[in-house]
């Protein structure tokens, strides 16, 4: 058996500004979701906050992000802006079974000094139909480093299982957190390896004067009926240096050999002028769908070190479009030109219609005198069938009876 999408519970780039200056966990208000299952079910939450531009009310300390799942603070993960009033965003990642019956996902923040805010927000819940075979996830709080700038395997973030033949999006997400120990002032970058025989394109970590900072990526691999071994990678962008991992989410979602799926990665450099959204030309897909389907994408921006574009002044915000709509956008400010910088971001499960349609990951400067740059990024694009029902986005949906009623 493997996963089949079902339904889809969203917030949907709520933008109502959320300042934090007290101590311990508060609710970010707006990314709530109340929902309700008839039977077991395979949940995926995605829970993605942001300070959009600059000039915002954030010191350079940050804060952390967290899924709280039916009152237990499920997932977290770190961030900083790179100094006071700068850009921040980070995605945290949980997937698990949830049993019949009512749920409630919060998005929460805590702040690290003198205050932290959210300017934007996006929480997706996903809904499958599914088993405990069908995934694999770990949540782990585990301090890990290494150094220089050999690849390492994250000794906690790391997941085998015995697939069969299927197609499986795995996600990573990673964080630094400053208040335990600082980050290497040169950042570190991430990757995603599966079967030591595959390595996604690196993502390279933001930082904030040696404080915390997070990544996130996701990629789509064919795999064969076998044991599979998942494993986020780590190492320094400049030798000698120390970097660190406190928190990780791996998430595996093995999905059927014949979904509909899309997948871009790559390692050369793109450009966009100004504030306008430009396309980023090697995140692209077109696909000509023969039916209604539900699509969700999650598209990874990082700029290398030592690479020049996205000036102090600028930043960079990243969308991602589905044909002709853009439908997310987030950003972060380098402390300098050279520096780099990582953003990953998530669409709604969208509906579309037949017909040719296109994902497109995107992105701009803050400022129109700045130009920003994107060396590395992967895009992941799954185009999910109806079930034998209507897919609905919240309430009942009859078709998990109707396939049992068909014993599919």
């Amino acid at each position: 058996m493997v996963l089949t999408y079902e339904e889809k519970y969203h917030v949907h780039d709520d933008t109502t500004t959320i300042t934090k200056s007290t101590a311990g966990w508060s609710n970010d208000t707006p990314a709530l979701i109340n929902f309700n299952l008839t039977a077991q079910k395979v949940v995926l939450i995605l829970y993605s906050g942001h300070a959009y531009g600059d000039a915002i009310s954030n010191d350079s300390f940050g804060g952390s992000l967290a899924i709280n799942l039916d009152a237990a603070r499920v997932a977290i993960t770190h961030y900083a802006p790179i100094v006071n009033g700068k850009a921040w965003g980070a995605v945290v990642v949980w997937l698990g079974l949830l049993a019949a019956g009512a749920h409630s996902v919060q998005g929460q923040v805590a702040k690290r000094q003198a205050s932290t805010q959210i300017t934007d927000r996006r929480l997706l819940v996903v809904v499958f139909d599914g088993v405990a075979a069908d995934f694999g996830y770990v949540r782990d709080t585990t301090a890990a480093s290494t150094v220089g700038t050999a690849w390492a395997n994250d000794p906690n973030g790391s997941l085998s299982l015995n697939t069969p033949a299927c197609q499986a999006l795995v996600i990573y997400g990673q964080s630094c957190n400053g208040s335990v120990a600082n980050e290497s002032t040169y950042g570190k970058k991430t990757r995603i390896d599966i079967d030591a025989s595959y390595q996604s394109v690196q993502m390279n970590a933001s930082f904030a004067l040696f404080d915390a900072e997070n990544t996130c990526e996701a990629v789509i691999r064919s795999l064969t009926a076998a044991l599979h071994t998942f494993t986020g990678q780590f190492g320094a962008n400049v030798g000698g240096e120390t970097v660190r991992i406190h928190e990780r989410q791996l998430a595996v979602l093995l999905f059927a050999a014949t979904l509909e799926t899309d997948f871009a990665e790559s390692s050369v450099a793109v450009t966009v002028a100004g504030t306008a959204l430009g396309n980023d030309t090697q995140a692209h897909v077109s696909r000509n769908i023969a039916a209604t389907r539900y699509v969700l994408a999650v598209y990874s921006a990082s700029k290398l070190y030592g690479q020049s574009g996205t000036g102090t002044a600028g930043g960079k915000m990243v969308a991602v479009n589905i044909d002709g709509t853009d439908y997310t956008l987030t950003g972060q400010t380098p402390i300098a030109s050279t520096e780099k910088n990582h953003k990953a971001y998530f669409t709604d499960v969208v509906t579309l219609a037949a017909g040719v349609r296109t994902v497109d990951g995107r992105f701009a400067s803050f400022a129109a005198a700045q130009t920003a740059r994107v060396t590395h990024r992967t895009l992941c694009v799954l185009w999910f069938p109806p079930l034998a029902g209507p897919a609905y986005g919240g309430g009942f949906n009859p078709a998990p009876a109707l396939r049992a009623l068909l014993g599919r």
